[in-house]
Order: C-alpha cells, then sequence, then structure tokens
C-alpha cells in the first residue's frame, strides 16, 4: 500500500499516528524561533488530538511544556484537554508551576476542572481510578510547595467528587451496601486530609470535618476506614491533619451506638427510608414502623406486589415475602424475620471492637 498526502497535511498525519512525536516536533519548531509554524501545526490536530494521546501518560508532561513555549492559551487548552487528572504525580509538579504561572490562575482553574472531568459523566463514575490516585495527592501537593492556586484547585477538585461519592452512597437504601461503599472511600479520604496538611489547607481540611460532623451516625462505617487506614501515621502528622478530630468524632458514633439500649424482645419496629411516597409505599412504612406488627396479608395486584418486593430486596429489610396465589387479586404475605434482632447485635459487636481498636491505637479518641 501506498499512503499519499499533500506537504501541508505532513504535519497532521504524522501527528495522528503519534501523539508523541507531535510534541516534540512541536517544541523542535518552538526552539528554532518559528513559533507562528508551531502554532499552526498544533492547531491542525485538534480534530483527532484526544484520541492520540489521552491513553499516554508520558504525553502529559511534554504536553504542558509545549503549552507553556505556545504562549496561545486556546491551543494550549486544546492540548492538554484529553488528559486526566489522574496521570497526574509528584514528578510533573515542575512542569505543572511552570504551566500555572505562565497562564494564570483563571486559565489553570478552568483546565484543572477539565482533567476532573466536572459536569461529565465520568466525575461521577465511582469506578474510576481516582481513589487510587489520591494516595499520591500528599506527595503532588508537597512537590508543589505549597503554591496556592494550583495545590488549592487540586484539593478542591477532589474534595467536590469524593464528597459527591459520599452524598451518592448515603442516598443507598441497602444498609451492607451502602456501608461497605463508604468504607472504600475511607483511604482517599484520609489521603486528602493529609493533602490539605502537606498545602496547609487549614479551610479546606475544616470544612471536611464539618461535613462529616453533621451526618451523624450514617457515616460511622466511613470514619472507622478513615481511622484504620491512618493507623501508621505518626503522631505528629495527626492534628494538622485534622486526623486527631476525626478519632473523637469516630470515637464519638461509636460509643453512640453502643449505649442505645438493646431492642426488646417484642419491637418489631424496622426503621425505612422512603423515597418513593407513594400510595403503596405510605402504608407499607406504616407497617414497617409498627412495632408492634410482624405480620401483614395484603391483597395487591402483580405489578403492585412487585413494588413492594423491589422494595424490601432495595433497601435489605428482614422481611420475608411471599404471595399467596387465591383469589383475586393475589395476597402478598410479609412477615418480619428475626435477622431485625442478628443485624443490630452484630453491629453492637462491631462497634465493640472498633472503639476497643481505636482507644489502643489512637489514645486521644477516648
Amino acid at each position: 500500500a501506498i499512503v499519499m498526502w499533500t506537504r501541508e497535511r505532513s504535519f497532521a498525519a504524522q501527528a495522528e499516528a503519534s501523539g508523541l512525536w507531535a510534541l516534540d516536533e512541536l517544541r523542535r519548531l518552538a526552539d528554532a524561533g518559528d513559533l507562528a509554524a508551531a502554532r499552526a501545526a498544533a492547531s491542525s490536530v485538534e480534530s483527532f488530538w484526544a484520541a492520540s494521546v489521552s491513553t499516554q501518560p508520558l504525553a502529559f508532561e511534554r504536553a504542558m511544556n509545549v503549552a507553556v513555549i505556545l504562549d496561545a492559551p486556546e491551543t494550549a487548552a486544546m492540548l492538554l484537554r484529553p488528559f486526566r487528572v489522574e496521570m497526574l504525580t509528584p514528578d510533573h509538579a515542575a512542569a505543572l508551576l511552570a504551566l500555572a504561572g505562565h497562564c494564570g490562575p483563571e486559565w489553570m482553574g478552568g483546565m484543572l476542572a477539565v482533567w476532573f472531568g466536572e459536569r461529565s459523566r465520568a466525575y461521577h463514575d465511582a469506578e474510576l481510578r481516582r481513589p487510587e490516585w489520591l494516595a499520591s495527592l500528599p506527595g503532588l501537593c508537597a512537590a508543589l510547595g505549597g503554591e496556592g492556586g494550583v495545590t488549592r484547585g487540586l484539593l478542591t477538585g477532589s474534595w467536590r467528587w469524593l464528597s459527591d461519592q459520599i452524598r451518592m452512597w448515603l442516598g443507598y437504601s441497602g444498609v451492607s451496601t451502602r456501608e461497605e461503599h463508604l468504607g472504600k472511600l475511607g483511604t482517599p479520604l484520609a489521603r486528602l486530609l493529609e493533602a490539605t496538611a502537606a498545602a496547609r489547607e487549614t479551610g479546606l481540611r475544616d470544612e471536611i470535618l464539618g461535613f462529616l460532623r453533621e451526618r451523624g451516625d450514617e457515616l460511622r462505617a466511613l470514619l472507622v476506614s478513615v481511622m484504620r487506614g491512618t493507623a501508621a501515621l505518626s503522631p505528629a502528622g495527626r492534628p494538622t491533619s485534622g486526623l486527631d478530630t476525626l478519632a473523637s468524632l469516630c470515637a464519638l458514633r461509636l460509643g453512640e451506638l453502643i449505649a442505645r439500649p438493646v431492642r426488646a424482645e417484642d419491637d418489631w419496629a424496622i426503621a425505612w427510608r422512603d423515597t418513593c411516597g407513594c400510595e403503596l409505599c405510605v402504608p407499607f412504612g406504616e407497617f414497617l414502623g409498627d412495632g408492634s406488627r410482624r405480620t401483614l396479608e395484603w391483597p395487591l395486584a402483580e405489578a403492585r406486589r412487585k413494588h413492594i418486593q423491589q422494595s424490601i430486596r432495595a433497601a435489605e429489610l428482614p422481611v420475608r415475602h411471599q404471595t399467596l396465589r387465591a383469589g383475586s387479586p393475589y395476597t402478598l404475605v410479609l412477615a418480619k424475620t428475626d435477622a431485625l434482632f442478628e443485624r443490630e447485635r452484630k453491629a453492637r459487636q462491631r462497634a465493640v471492637t472498633d472503639l476497643a481498636w481505636l482507644n489502643e491505637n489512637w489514645p486521644a479518641a477516648d
């Protein structure tokens, strides 16, 4: 096969095959003093640039350096738009500072928002590599040397994403699933707090602590996960990151659970979040909340039975359901199960274990 293109399209054709080559060629043109040619060449790759470099971490630093040399904000934004914040490492600190200093805080803030994927579906995707990347954030902030604009942008962007994840899982009705996923966010949250200490961003640290304090015991699993993920942190680093304060809050939440009266043997009340409010969920919620009722026989059409059954499954309610296939409509029979008592017993025992561990590893918490 013979591939031909016009001389005017030579750069674009080769750039589409290799984004790394294109960045090196742009650097060569600029260093040779032909800045106009470099800018024109860069503009010619816009239609395919994202596909050429988006999966190449090596291209990130080169693109930042070229963006500074080209001294053209719109072209710089185009070259850097395909990258993700997860590609940033402490080794990029010098290039990132040069870029921020050259393009200014407003431009840099917009670029960070793009890298964080804000206002995009990816921003809300919990399966991103962002939790893993957050482990490197304290080192990145330290490497940036406390440069306010860039570090603040990285920290606030990280907190926006992380707080969105926390709110999302708080709204999940299934208790075990909710606590499992909140627990997975503990280590990223711990690293973020450590990063605020490295950057001396006490305002954001206090904002995070206030958010966690206001949520009551809903975040108990998250708090325990944070503490277990930072037990090895030296005592000197704990106060500035706010982790000492968080340890005390965690101890308080665990103590509140342990201090609750043990459920009476005849108390069958089940707490449930009715996020639907329909004509079926209201009476269903009344049944769940009635501590003196254990069973309910409810004549319902098939679609209405399925709605209640789905609510039971989604919220992982300790309620057994079966359908009596007699009469019209069939009857949905609901029965609260002993799992209600067993779950509370296990939660209390887990809290006792966690509090003992916390008091041993974070003495100030007690």
